[in-house]
């Protein structure tokens, strides 16, 4: 694992924290979001840290290199 998913991963993880020590969402949505990520950043996603339903296959930068727009 990089640092850079490492670093997401630790920001994601105190937001959720913070949003489950506040009350605004329960314990089987702690859960459950946890779940989430664990399962996605294992099969090689990278996480949104502002969005926690977010996932993405690459970072914009290897998009930009690896895709092709079309119009």
């Amino acid at each position: 694992m990089t640092m850079r998913k490492l670093t997401f991963i630790l920001i994601v993880l105190a937001i959720v924290s913070c949003l489950y020590e506040t009350g605004e969402i329960n314990r089987r949505e702690l859960l459950n979001r946890q779940l989430l990520r664990e399962i996605m950043t294992e099969a090689g996603w990278l996480v949104e840290p502002s969005e926690w339903w977010h996932f993405n296959a690459m970072t914009l930068t290897e998009a930009s290199e690896r895709l092709t727009v079309i119009k």
